[in-house]
């Protein structure tokens, strides 16, 4: 009588937003293992509601890697909300029927409500050779199969780093500034507003804009341009705040998003970058250039629009501003 076939080892991959770049790449690399691995951004479907579909899925794993890094933990040391989320949903799965694989990213804490799992540390030599054990040793106990590759078991762990770098670059960064391309702080933007929704945190934005940028180009030539631009980015880039993320939405154009706050602090960040590159003047050869922004704010009407309304508001307080005179900030609340 024939064997009945092996079902794939089904593992649940728990991360923080902040971490989807090196999670994505952990998925690719275990599903050509073998594994039936679960990523929102692979597995959710328009339409689908995550209240419904992660405790879902955290049912049907056999196996929960919940990845760690220090965008994942606050400095008081609690974990994020989606994170905790899939957490907690893990624990009211009776005891024995799941396997429970904290993962470091990068150095960072552990929580105390995971100590009693022996982690793996993913950045270290040899790190995901111990992650394929721990998953096989799951799936020779439940009767799952993991396939074994050559090149799981000789990759080394900077060629993984070197892989996920260059994704990452390739995919989500603009090549002049360094920042996060459009396709990446749009869909930072759409993940925040749907964290917003679920639970009715506060969101904000501010959409920056270089004054007068089109005389340097029209004045001095495209390439003095792009090097001011690359050097106001630095500038914009160093004095953003963790968690708030800025990228290049177009042009000299700048959006960033401010999760967990009201407008009181997106504004009170317009007013220093103002100060700061009104104070700080961008040297290209032998020309100095005293550049001015302006800035549009929103906050994000929970339940009440999408991303694409909130931007809108955005694009239009920018507007005002630059018709109020320039290196200000302008707010639309409606």
């Amino acid at each position: 009588m024939a064997e009945e076939p092996k079902r794939p080892l089904k593992v649940f991959l728990c991360h923080a937003s902040g971490d989807k770049p090196p999670v994505r790449e952990l998925y690719k690399r275990l599903v050509s293992e073998g594994v039936d691995a679960w990523l929102d951004q692979e597995k959710l479907l328009p339409g689908q509601d995550w209240r419904m579909e992660i405790p879902r899925a955290v049912r049907e794993a056999d196996v929960v890697v919940i990845c760690l890094s220090n965008k994942s933990i606050t400095k008081e040391g609690y974990i994020q909300k989606e994170i905790k989320f899939a957490l907690d949903s893990a624990e009211e799965k009776p005891e024995g029927t799941i396997f429970l694989i904290p993962a470091r990213l990068e150095e960072c804490d552990t929580l105390e409500s995971l100590r009693k799992w022996h982690w793996v540390d993913l950045f270290e030599d040899n790190g995901y050779q111990s992650l394929i054990r721990a998953l096989r040793a799951r799936a020779d106990r439940i009767g799952a199969e993991l396939q074994e590759t050559e090149r799981s078991l000789t990759i080394k762990e900077t060629e993984l780093k070197a892989i996920i770098a260059q994704a990452d670059e390739v995919a989500n960064t603009d090549e002049l500034t360094f920042l996060p391309n459009r396709r990446q702080i749009m869909g930072d933007l759409q993940r925040e507003v749907i964290l917003s929704d679920r639970y009715d945190t506060p969101l904000s934005i501010s959409m920056l804009d270089i004054d007068h940028f089109k005389k340097i180009n029209d004045t001095y030539g495209h390439i003095a341009g792009d090097e001011v631009l690359q050097k106001l980015a630095g500038e914009l880039r160093q004095r953003i705040r963790q968690p708030d993320t800025i990228g290049r939405y177009e042009g000299d154009v700048f959006l960033i998003i401010f999760p967990h706050s009201t407008l009181n602090v997106a504004v009170e960040s317009a007013e220093r970058l103002c100060q700061h590159i009104r104070s700080t003047p961008i040297i290209h050869a032998r020309n100095v250039f005293h550049l001015t922004i302006s800035a549009g704010i929103a906050q994000y009407k929970t339940h009440e629009e999408d991303w694409r309304g909130l931007l809108d508001r955005a694009d239009k307080a920018l507007y005002q501003a630059k018709n109020n005179g320039r290196d200000q900030w302008a707010i639309i609340d409606s």
